[in-house]
């Protein structure tokens, strides 16, 4: 891929959330994650680590779900 090509790539048209644990080893600067994705939902959490699914499944499950009930508002309006 040439040096510059993702500066000319449109953001990606699907709806996107992000849930970020406080240990994750990776955890992506949220201007750029806008750049390249539709961003609707970012969710930085207080607790939780490379394991956030697993050490706290009830916060994911419930971010999971606003996610998915904001999508269907969205399309229901």
């Amino acid at each position: 891929m040439a040096a510059g090509a993702h500066a000319k790539t449109p953001p990606l048209a699907t709806p996107t959330g992000v849930a970020l644990f406080p240990k994750d080893l990776v955890a992506p600067p949220q201007q750029y994650g806008q750049r390249v994705f539709n961003i609707q939902r970012w969710t930085k959490f207080e607790h939780g680590g490379h394991f956030g699914a697993m050490e706290q499944p009830e916060w994911l499950a419930g971010e999971i779900r606003a996610f998915f009930s904001s999508l269907h508002r969205f399309k229901t309006q």
